[in-house]
């Protein structure tokens, strides 16, 4: 489980700056300094969904996610 976790973060290209939950408990969302957003699914650790542009605050706010 660890394993495929870490696995899904490779695809950022700068620093991590955070990781969230979304409200549901369905999905985490993780973005980075590039401002990139990674949505997973919580039960297969896959990727559902890419965004570029956002930043910080910018992806709490818009996807509604609960820290």
């Amino acid at each position: 489980f660890f394993k495929k976790l870490l696995k899904s973060f490779k695809d950022h290209l700068s620093p991590i700056r955070g990781i969230f939950f979304t409200e549901s408990g369905n999905y985490f969302v993780s973005y980075c300094e590039e401002g990139k957003v990674i949505i997973y699914s919580v039960t297969s650790l896959d990727k559902v969904l890419t965004i570029e542009g956002y930043h910080g605050v910018e992806a709490k706010e818009s996807f509604k996610i609960e820290s």
